[in-house]
């Protein structure tokens, strides 16, 4: 295993054709992927304290009103893609009529536009990690608002639980919330690096920047990224702060991110069923040298 790490790590075209031909095949075969186990867990563990519930990045998955259906959650769900949205439309009408649901077929950005939407990536951005010069699947631009806007005009005041995926657009969608990010109670995001900001890359210190002090930030467990998978760590969440943002590993592992759960601190994450480890950078950058080997 180590000598085939090394080969692809050496060989980096030979990555760039295995992601391609996996691009191919899922767009043959594509279907919804089903949610992490450890973001199902973290979810199962918070739900009973969220009303208002937003889903950015929502395709056609519909594992969180399955585990919430029948509590009265108030759900706000985005998806940019009309083949997509139209899935999740008839999954809704089909299974949850009774739940209250406002299934909303734009996208979230930094303001209330209209921009390409690319197939390859399923981003508004042309490259992503692993994807370059996307082509664009629709010939019209797509509609995308702010969270802000789009509060403003619902009436809502507070955002209980917010979750984007929306591959590597994450900042914009969270920037667009303005002050209303540092009221919600829970903020999950795709920790997407690369995306042109102010004439620059983001990073991972710009998302902690953004979201600010008043909340902790932890890694959700996912159990097919390398930390998990090689048994190297077990917590459902990895608390995280500054020495997380100055290691090798804030950059991801081997092409692997991460989803970061922001907890604001006038909640306590001790009264939640999760168990928390603790980011420590010589460990986890060893454990990160002799993945490599």
């Amino acid at each position: 295993m180590k000598r085939l790490k090394a080969g692809l790590k050496k060989y980096p075209l030979i990555v760039s054709y295995v992601r391609s031909l996996k691009r191919i095949r899922n767009k043959i075969f594509y279907k919804a992927p089903k949610m992490l186990e450890g973001e199902m867990a973290v979810f199962k563990a918070i739900f009973s304290d969220c009303e208002v519930i937003f889903d950015v990045g929502a395709r056609y998955d519909t594992e969180y009103l399955e585990v919430s259906k029948g509590n009265r959650k108030k759900y706000h769900l985005f998806e940019i893609n009309p083949k997509f949205f139209k899935k999740l439309h008839k999954k809704i009408e089909d299974n949850f009529s009774n739940e209250d649901i406002s299934a909303n077929n734009f996208g979230i950005a930094d303001s209330d536009d209209h921009l390409s939407y690319y197939e390859d990536s399923e981003s508004v951005l042309k490259n992503t990690t692993g994807v370059e010069n996307s082509k664009a699947v629709f010939e019209k631009k797509l509609p995308v608002r702010t969270i802000k806007s789009y509060c403003n005009e619902k009436g809502i005041l507070k955002i209980d639980f917010l979750k984007t995926d929306i591959e590597e657009y994450d900042f914009f969608a969270l920037l667009g919330a303005e002050e209303l990010l540092k009221e919600i109670s829970f903020i999950q995001f795709e920790l997407g690096l690369g995306a042109n900001y102010k004439n620059r890359k983001i990073v991972a210190s710009d998302y902690f920047n953004l979201i600010g002090d008043s909340f902790e930030f932890f890694i959700v467990k996912d159990e097919t990224h390398p930390i998990w998978a090689a048994g190297f760590v077990n917590s459902n969440l990895i608390r995280i702060d500054d020495e997380f943002l100055q290691s090798k590993l804030s950059a991801g592992v081997y092409g692997f991110g991460y989803n970061i759960m922001a907890i604001n601190k006038r909640l306590d994450v001790s009264n939640y069923p999760l168990s928390v480890g603790h980011f420590e950078k010589v460990k986890f950058e060893q454990f990160l040298d002799n993945y490599y080997e």
